[in-house]
C-alpha cells in the first residue's frame, strides 16, 4: 500500500513543484506555469505508459533471445540419439545399415 500511494503522490507533486519552483527560479512568465501545470499530468501519464511499455518489450527481447539461445545449444532438451547411462542400447540398434555397423565396430577395437 506504502509504495503505491508514494507512487500517486509522486506523479501529483512533480508537475506542481516544476511550475511553482522551478519555472520561477528560471524567470518564466505564469502563461508557461499555467501550460506546465496544465500539461504535465498528461506528459508525465505518457511517460509513464513509456516505461512500463519499454519493460514489457523489453522483457519480451530477452525471452526470445533466450529461448533462440536454448534452441541453439538444445538446452533442457533430452538428445533421443545419445544413449544416456540408462538407455544403454546395443550396438547393433545403433546402427542404420551395414557399412555405419562396420564403422561402429571398428571404433568400438580401436
Amino acid at each position: 500500500l506504502l509504495p503505491a500511494l508514494l507512487m500517486c503522490c509522486t506523479a501529483l507533486a512533480i508537475p506542481v513543484v516544476v511550475a511553482d519552483v522551478l519555472l520561477p527560479m528560471m524567470h518564466a512568465s505564469a502563461l508557461w506555469s499555467a501550460l506546465v501545470v496544465r500539461y504535465g499530468y498528461f506528459v508525465l501519464l505518457l511517460m509513464s505508459l513509456e516505461m512500463y511499455a519499454l519493460r514489457h518489450v523489453r522483457s519480451m527481447v530477452r525471452y526470445i533471445h533466450d529461448s533462440i539461445r536454448d534452441d541453439k545449444y538444445l538446452l533442457g532438451r533430452r538428445l533421443y540419439n545419445y544413449p544416456g547411462d540408462d538407455d544403454i542400447q546395443p550396438r547393433e540398434n545403433l546402427a542404420v545399415n551395414d557399412t555405419e555397423s562396420e564403422h561402429v565396430d571398428n571404433r568400438a577395437v580401436d
